[in-house]
Protein backbone atom coordinates (compact mmCIF):
# COMPACT_ATOMS: atom_id res chain seq x y z
CA UNK A 1 0.00 0.00 0.00
CA UNK A 2 2.71 2.70 0.52
CA UNK A 3 4.18 2.08 -3.13
CA UNK A 4 0.87 3.28 -4.69
CA UNK A 5 1.66 7.39 -3.96
CA UNK A 6 5.03 7.48 -5.42
CA UNK A 7 3.95 4.95 -8.18
CA UNK A 8 1.27 6.73 -9.11
CA UNK A 9 2.79 10.30 -8.72
CA UNK A 10 5.83 8.71 -11.18
CA UNK A 11 2.95 8.07 -13.76
CA UNK A 12 1.64 10.89 -13.57
CA UNK A 13 5.18 12.79 -14.31
CA UNK A 14 5.63 10.74 -17.07
CA UNK A 15 1.98 11.22 -18.67
CA UNK A 16 2.20 15.14 -18.15
CA UNK A 17 5.70 15.17 -19.90
CA UNK A 18 5.04 12.94 -22.78
CA UNK A 19 1.80 15.50 -23.43
CA UNK A 20 3.04 18.70 -22.82
CA UNK A 21 5.80 17.59 -25.67
CA UNK A 22 3.45 16.79 -27.94
CA UNK A 23 1.29 19.82 -27.58
CA UNK A 24 3.96 21.91 -27.83
CA UNK A 25 5.48 20.33 -30.82
CA UNK A 26 1.79 20.20 -32.39
CA UNK A 27 2.65 24.98 -31.67
CA UNK A 28 0.76 24.85 -28.71
CA UNK A 29 1.61 28.04 -26.06
CA UNK A 30 2.01 27.16 -22.27
CA UNK A 31 0.04 30.28 -20.65
CA UNK A 32 -1.00 30.46 -17.12
CA UNK A 33 -5.21 31.40 -16.59
CA UNK A 34 -6.42 34.50 -14.56
CA UNK A 35 -6.95 31.64 -11.72
CA UNK A 36 -3.09 30.53 -12.13
CA UNK A 37 -4.13 26.82 -14.18
CA UNK A 38 -1.59 26.43 -16.37
CA UNK A 39 -3.45 26.10 -19.87
CA UNK A 40 -2.12 25.08 -23.60
CA UNK A 41 -3.93 28.03 -26.45
CA UNK A 42 -3.91 26.24 -29.62
CA UNK A 43 -1.89 28.63 -32.27
CA UNK A 44 -3.54 31.66 -32.91
CA UNK A 45 -5.78 31.16 -29.78
CA UNK A 46 -6.29 32.86 -26.51
CA UNK A 47 -7.77 31.69 -22.92
CA UNK A 48 -11.29 31.64 -23.16
CA UNK A 49 -12.92 34.63 -21.01
CA UNK A 50 -11.15 37.63 -22.87
CA UNK A 51 -13.15 39.60 -25.15
CA UNK A 52 -16.53 39.67 -26.47
CA UNK A 53 -17.21 36.24 -28.48
CA UNK A 54 -20.30 37.85 -30.04
CA UNK A 55 -18.29 40.72 -31.46
CA UNK A 56 -17.86 39.35 -34.75
CA UNK A 57 -21.53 38.67 -34.97
CA UNK A 58 -24.26 41.13 -36.64
CA UNK A 59 -27.43 40.05 -36.80
CA UNK A 60 -28.78 43.34 -37.84
CA UNK A 61 -32.44 44.47 -38.02
CA UNK A 62 -34.52 44.08 -34.67
CA UNK A 63 -33.88 40.20 -34.38
CA UNK A 64 -38.03 39.20 -34.48
CA UNK A 65 -38.88 41.54 -31.74
CA UNK A 66 -41.92 43.31 -33.21
CA UNK A 67 -40.39 44.11 -36.75
CA UNK A 68 -43.46 43.76 -38.12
Amino acid sequence: MTLLPPAGLALNRHYKAKYSSLLQAAGYTLVTDPMGWMRYVPPGGRLSGHGNPFAGEHRGGCAGFGCG
